[in-house]
């Protein structure tokens, strides 16, 4: 089940690879990502002090940052690829599996505004071709 969800990050970047990762919670944010309170759009993902973390998570409330549980080959392979120029890792949502809080993040570039103009000239044309199918 999703808890939260970032949906500009589709229109926003176009996304390379997806990865899923537990998360090291207080009890605090679990209560505010259960309610469903917690919005997405500023976290992002950073590696800092030897680990990654999603910087900016929470609202204003409760704001922190959250350090991400990985496999090594998975956190070495991230760690190359935002290294590069232009890219970034951000998180695409927050969901439940089984009893745990996963995030599922995703190495990104962003668009620029002549990708953005395309996705919705797209986005524009199948919707006008599935309404004309009903």
């Amino acid at each position: 089940m999703i808890l939260a969800e970032n949906k500009k990050a589709r229109f926003e970047y176009s996304w390379r690879e997806n990865f899923n990762a537990g998360l090291s919670l207080s009890g605090a944010m679990v209560k505010q990502l259960r309610a469903r309170k917690v919005p997405l759009v500023s976290a992002f993902v950073i590696y800092q002090n030897g680990q990654l973390q999603i910087i900016n998570l929470g609202n204003n409330e409760i704001r922190e940052n959250v350090p991400l549980l990985l496999e090594e080959r998975q956190k070495n392979q991230i760690i190359g690829e935002i290294k590069e120029k232009g890219v970034t890792c951000i998180v695409i949502d927050i969901h439940t599996h089984k009893r745990w809080l996963k995030a599922r993040i995703a190495i990104a570039k962003g668009k620029t505004e002549h990708d953005k103009r395309v996705t919705l000239k797209a986005r524009d044309l199948d919707r006008e071709e599935r309404k004309g199918m009903l």
